[in-house]
């Protein structure tokens, strides 16, 4: 098995979604998709790093408030970038009663993603199944809207 981590500097949740087996017994392909923090978050020493991917397609699925006041991967003509924001009730991590079970908080935060976002869910798979190369969709920290636990959104 490849490692599913990719390190850089800067991320600390960039993963490989390769090896994944689907409902019909197929894989997900290695370095094909990608799951991460904000790519806002990449500095020089990480630039090449990530280029060396050969990223083809980001999705940022942060909402677009989030982008203004923390910035956006730098746009390169190797990548397209999308923005679809999948979540619409915006919460604050910070704010969580620590008595509350983080797990069975987060679970109930992808309900209301299911419920309330499922056109920007088609949305994301339509463009990860039109991208002609690597993709990988980010939010801010990598795990609530990407997926817990190499759980991602969409399998």
């Amino acid at each position: 098995m490849e490692d599913r981590q990719i390190a850089f500097d800067r991320l600390h949740n960039f993963r490989d979604l390769g090896g994944y087996r689907s409902a019909d017994g197929r894989t997900v392909a290695w370095r094909r998709m990608f799951r991460s923090d904000s790519l806002a978050k990449l500095r020089d020493e990480d630039w090449n790093r990530f280029r060396a991917l050969g990223i083809s397609t980001v999705i940022d699925l942060r909402y677009p408030w989030e982008i203004e006041a923390r910035g956006r991967v730098r746009a390169h003509e190797s990548f397209r970038y999308v923005n679809l924001s999948i979540e619409h009730r915006p919460y604050d991590q910070a704010t969580i009663d620590p008595a509350v079970d983080p797990w069975r908080y987060l679970a109930d935060r992808f309900a209301e993603v299911l419920e309330d976002g499922p056109a920007e869910i088609r949305q994301v798979i339509e463009v990860i199944a039109a991208a002609d190369g690597p993709v990988v969709f980010h939010c801010a920290s990598g795990k609530d809207r990407t997926g817990l636990r190499e759980r991602v959104l969409v399998q």
